[in-house]
């Protein structure tokens, strides 16, 4: 076992005198653990440290790092190395406190940064454009010093109180002369990935990338090339392009009819009921909602050209609104259908969206969700592991779904699946309990 200090005061070099100290010291979880790491919080003496326990290193990682600069051998050798690097090259990291090695496992001690991601900012609406403009040129000069770190994603990146950025999570980092379009493309998806489902209209969102990589060096036609291939930061703003809400109410016509059956064999309310359609998208449920179930309906999107497109036809109260901040008021309409929206999110933002509806139903809720035990799921999967595209579509187990919903009042009524287990499409009904 090894354990040496880095950059440690004396009463750091006391507190933290072995690994051991370093483990015993341990507050809690700092971040979601997966098997190859865990984030761990240590509070002492009036201060925040971030201990990263690297408990393997990944064949492919063990190969980069003796093939790519700066040489090493395990992730925390490469993480304290990388926040060197980047601290001669001017940019800000979190200090480096200690470095241990035991057996086939690596530990790095860092102290907390002195601000606030900009994920934090963004999802609370506190981060403008001038602020999200230096951080993506503090995003895009760290590329143009040659450290590729393609986590650049907006919980890593963060604003300090003096308002300059720093950066953390550092052990995927590699020294590089020149950015390549590969890896300028797995910065943007990184970035888009843990934005997606904030509020970030698509205007904000390419003037950010465009920034990052011109700051970065990209000529302008990469630059173009880069984004066109690179998935939108959110789930909306797509189909404000011209035609496109058209072309999407037109396609698929025989699955929506499929599922538009499979709901009919679940429906759980009654005749006039009150119906909201969270997100209502161009209006497909509208004919089954007012026809084959007798209700009124109300839809819901945040996009203007959806909701056009499904006025047209249709002729329903349309409100446009996000989905996870619904305008309206506690238990004031019988029903919530959210169909074919889930699957977008991840499962915070899914969350939020259940947190919604269950709030404003005093009756039930009607979920369509992806289960990930099914030959269409796990066949997206590997094809997003093997062209290593940023996951564009998100599962739930029904298990899970059943336990959010129950954490929220309601109880599960109905469940059915369009091709079990061969088709990843499913739909759930939940009543509230109290009703």
């Amino acid at each position: 076992m090894i354990w040496e200090f880095l950059s440690a005061s004396p009463a750091e070099r006391r507190v933290f005198a072995t690994l051991e100290h370093a483990l015993s010291a341990v507050s809690g979880p700092a971040a979601p653990a997966n098997r190859y790491r865990q984030v761990h919080r240590i509070e002492a003496d009036g201060q925040t440290y971030f201990l990263k326990e690297f408990k393997q290193t990944q064949w492919k990682n063990r190969c980069r790092s003796r093939l790519t600069q700066p040489r090493c051998v395990l992730d925390g050798d490469r993480e304290r190395l990388v926040a060197h690097a980047l601290h001669e090259r001017g940019f800000a990291v979190a200090r480096p406190v200690a470095l241990g090695r035991r057996g086939q496992g690596s530990y790095y001690l860092c102290a907390e940064l002195p601000g606030e991601s900009l994920l934090s900012l963004a999802s609370s609406g506190r981060l403008d454009r001038t602020t999200a403009m230096a951080a993506a040129r503090f995003a895009g000069g760290i590329l143009a010093s040659g450290v590729m770190l393609p986590d650049l994603a907006a919980d890593h990146v963060f604003l300090l109180h003096d308002a300059s950025f720093a950066v953390i999570d550092l052990h995927n980092g590699r020294l590089s002369s020149r950015l390549t379009r590969r890896m300028a493309r797995r910065v943007l998806r990184h970035f888009a990935a843990s934005v997606r489902g904030l509020d970030l209209p698509r205007a904000s969102a390419l003037g950010f990338a465009t920034r990052v990589l011109a700051t970065a060096g990209v000529t302008r036609p990469e630059r173009r090339s880069v984004i066109e291939r690179t998935a939108p930061m959110d789930t909306h703003s797509r189909y404000e392009v011209p035609g496109k809400s058209t072309a999407y109410r037109r396609r698929s016509t025989t699955r929506t009819r499929e599922e538009l059956e499979l709901l009919a064999k679940i429906w759980p309310g009654q005749s006039g009921d009150l119906v909201l359609d969270s997100p209502a998208g161009v209006g497909r449920l509208a004919t089954i909602v007012k026809e084959r179930f007798a209700a009124r309906r109300v839809g819901v999107d945040r996009s203007m050209s959806m909701l056009r497109e499904g006025k047209e036809d249709h002729g329903d109260l349309l409100i446009q609104a996000d989905a996870r901040a619904l305008p309206v008021l506690d238990r004031c309409v019988d029903g919530v259908v959210v169909f074919r929206f889930l699957h977008h999110l991840p499962p915070s933002a899914a969350r939020a969206v259940l947190g919604e509806a269950t709030r404003v139903a005093r009756g039930y809720v009607v979920v369509s969700f992806f289960h990930p035990i099914s030959a269409h799921g796990v066949a997206r999967r590997t094809r997003e592991l093997l062209t290593r595209k940023p996951r564009s579509r998100f599962s739930l187990t029904s298990g899970t779904l059943r336990r959010w919903m129950v954490e929220l009042g309601f109880e599960q009524v109905g469940v059915r699946a369009q091709s079990a287990f061969l088709r990843d499409f499913w739909l759930a009904s939940f009543r509230r309990r109290d009703t």
